[in-house]
């Protein structure tokens, strides 16, 4: 929803999202998405929330570019396992950095 890069961190909005049935029925401030198809390119990460923004500067800046493809305007996923953990000591977890693909 905002770009970290230009929206102050305490502004900044993001959608979280988990998998429903058919039959919910969404009310309040939840609401419901579809998750455009289509290629996707991911990678792993691992580390802090801290962290996260640089990985996903690293992934659109140098690995895509280098795999010679190109971002789509669609939004971008990070995926976490169902039972993430995140280590108590150092607040590190893990998930898939997602990011849709021009044709």
């Amino acid at each position: 929803q905002d770009n970290p890069n230009i929206t102050p961190s305490e502004r900044t909005r993001y959608d979280v999202c988990i998998q429903v049935d058919d039959d919910f029925h969404a009310r309040g401030d939840v609401g419901v998405q579809t998750l455009p198809g289509g290629r996707y390119a991911f990678v792993p990460f691992a580390g802090r929330a801290a962290e996260i923004r640089a990985a996903w500067i690293w992934f659109l800046t140098r690995a895509l570019p280098d795999a010679g493809l190109e971002p789509d305007l669609a939004p971008a996923i990070e995926i976490l396992a169902p039972a993430v953990a995140v280590d108590p000591a150092t607040g590190a977890f893990s998930c898939l950095l997602c990011m849709p693909l021009r044709s």
